[in-house]
This record gives C-alpha cells, sequence and structure tokens, in this order.
C-alpha cells in the first residue's frame, strides 16, 4: 500500500486517538460500575479533610478494580474484560509507535497490500501475544494491590508500583521464553532458548521484526497497561484532591470535570491531561 503521511498529520491523529481512546476507556468502566462504588469515589474526590485522605486511593482503586473485571478474578469475564483492555491497550501503543517512529510506520504501511490488513495485524497477533500474559499480569497488579489496603506510608505504595511494573515485565519476558521453546519442541522436536539480547532488540527497544515490518515490542508495552492505568488513577487523583484541598481550589473544577456525576470519566480528563504532556515532550524532542 503506497501511502505517504506527512509527519506532524501523523503525529496529531496519533494524539487525538489517544485522547478517545483513554476517554473511551475511562468511559466504559464507568458505565460497568454499580452506582454506590461510582458515590463512593466521588465523594473521597471532592472531599478536603486531611491529607492522609490522598493516598487512600489504593483503596478505591481496588473497588473499581473489582468492580469492572469482577471480584472472581480467575473467571471468565475477568479474561473477557482483560482481553479487551488488552486490545485497547495494543491500538493505544500503535497509535503512540507512529507518533515516535513515523519512518517505520510508513515502512509498515507501504508493505501491506491494503489498509484494513494494516490495521488487523497487530490485532490478530495480539491474540498470541498479549492475552494471556496480560490476563496473568492484571491478577498479579491485583494480588500487590492487598498490600496497599489501607496503608499511609507514601513509601510503601511507590515501592510496590515499581515492583509490580518489574513483575509485570518479567512475566512477559517468562511467557515469550516459554512459548519459543514450546514451540522448537513441537515443530523441530529441538529445545531453543532465546538468549537475553535477542530479548532486548526484539522486544524491548522494538527493532523490527523480520517476519511482518513492525516491532514484537508491542506486545511487551501492552502488557503493562493495567500497571499505567493505575499510576494514572493515582497520580490523577492526586492532582485533583490536591487542588481541592488547596488555596486555589474552588467548586469549578468540581462542575467542570463533572466529578459529582462522572468521578472515573474526570479522571480520564486528568488522565489525557498527563499524556498530553508526554506528547508534548515527544514533540519538543523532535524539534530540538
Amino acid at each position: 500500500m503506497e501511502t505517504k503521511i506527512p509527519s506532524a498529520i501523523v503525529f496529531i491523529a496519533s494524539w487525538l486517538g489517544m485522547m478517545v481512546g483513554f476517554l473511551k476507556l475511562f468511559g466504559m468502566v464507568e458505565n460497568t460500575i454499580r452506582a454506590e462504588v461510582k458515590t463512593k469515589i466521588s465523594n473521597w474526590l471532592k472531599s478536603i479533610e486531611t491529607n492522609h485522605n490522598i493516598i487512600e486511593w489504593p483503596n478505591h482503586f481496588i473497588d473499581l478494580f473489582d468492580e469492572f473485571f469482577g471480584e472472581k478474578h480467575l473467571s471468565g469475564l475477568c479474561f473477557k474484560r482483560s482481553s479487551i483492555v488488552s486490545f485497547i491497550s495494543v491500538g493505544l501503543i500503535f497509535l503512540l509507535w507512529a507518533a515516535i517512529k513515523p519512518n517505520e510506520y510508513y515502512t509498515y504501511l507501504k508493505s501491506c497490500p491494503n489498509f484494513y490488513i494494516a490495521l488487523s495485524g497487530p490485532f490478530s497477533l495480539a491474540v498470541l501475544y498479549n492475552l494471556i500474559p496480560d490476563y496473568i499480569s492484571l491478577i498479579e497488579t491485583r494480588y500487590l494491590l492487598n498490600y496497599l489496603q489501607n496503608t499511609n506510608s507514601i513509601l510503601k505504595i511507590c515501592c510496590v508500583l515499581i515492583i509490580d511494573l518489574l513483575v509485570t515485565g518479567l512475566i512477559f519476558i517468562l511467557f515469550m521464553i516459554s512459548s519459543v521453546t514450546l514451540y522448537g519442541l513441537i515443530a523441530y522436536k529441538v529445545i531453543y532458548m532465546p538468549d537475553l539480547d535477542y530479548i532486548l532488540k526484539k522486544y524491548i527497544l522494538m527493532h523490527p521484526w523480520e517476519v511482518y515490518p513492525f516491532p514484537l515490542g508491542f506486545y511487551f508495552y501492552t502488557t503493562f497497561f493495567t500497571s499505567i492505568w493505575l499510576w494514572l488513577y493515582g497520580i490523577s487523583a492526586f492532582l485533583i484532591k490536591t487542588y481541592n484541598m488547596s488555596s486555589l481550589g474552588s467548586s469549578k473544577i468540581l462542575k467542570i470535570l463533572d466529578i459529582e456525576n462522572k468521578p472515573i470519566s474526570s479522571l480520564g480528563i486528568i488522565s489525557c491531561f498527563l499524556v498530553t504532556i508526554i506528547y508534548f515532550i515527544i514533540f519538543l524532542k523532535f524539534i530540538f
């Protein structure tokens, strides 16, 4: 498919797609959870009682997590919604890749006979590379969140969040090593163990794949989506509550974001603002 689109248009389209994706995700979660959970989160965001109240966000994220994915995490419902989030994250990473590396994006488009194949290719491979490790990572994140219930320690929260990132990355790497080894045994009756250099180049540094001209690193980074969502939720909640508790705080911000009726979507708007800052930093990097 011979297509050449100006890099600026690709960058803007990527940013717009990212905004829509995050807003849709937060909106989907909000439309799924019960009214009482939504009210609980809304009241917490509006509260201006104490500073300790700010770092209670893990408790509210746990409620949100269990409402959306279900309290029974080893279930078809949890796997189904985990898969939906996985496909959304693949689309968001695809948009980010197009913005950061437009030349590789153009090369990929040219290699595809039509736009449908170009769009469906990454999502098709996500079935193989993402659904299982993402689901395991989701359960792992929920397990670690148990250690943050009713804690007032910022240090403990930061440590658990960092551990979650490290374990999530390890889950994907071990899954890929196991998959490659199993494939070698079944197809060639040979035990093949990919070395760390191969894993580093293909899955972390996002070097293009020889078989298909887009990086397999897509699927490494999409595995972190639950963890990234957790970080964005925490930072967004922190910003809203800090603003409300400061001298700058006013009822205007509550009305603009509609925290009263749509607390999750309000967090989504702040998350979009944070992602926009990241895009702006990338934009500055291209200029300078």
